[in-house]
């Protein structure tokens, strides 16, 4: 959620990150939940916000786009997201 309101705020620096984006991204479940450190939390949003800006390099897409252009990858590549 407040990766949303970040990129609301402003879309050329933040980028949301959810379940489905972090998996078309890394290959791996998302490993965020409510009981994480808050340091944590914050650790890996910003190694996700590098690693975008480096895959926005390579394929030459928008940074502002490129957390919808992930999410729709994962959901037509990958399907459901499971619970476990």
């Amino acid at each position: 959620m407040a990766s949303a309101l970040l990129r609301f705020r402003n879309p050329s620096v933040f980028q949301i990150i959810d379940r489905h984006a972090y998996r078309a991204m890394y290959g791996s479940k998302f490993p965020v939940y409510t009981s994480m450190p808050r340091k944590k939390k914050i650790s890996v949003y910003f190694d996700y916000i590098d690693e975008l800006i480096r895959l926005c390099c390579q394929k030459k897409v928008r940074f502002e786009a490129i957390d919808r252009v992930l999410y729709q990858f994962d959901k037509d590549t990958n399907g459901k997201l499971s619970d476990g």
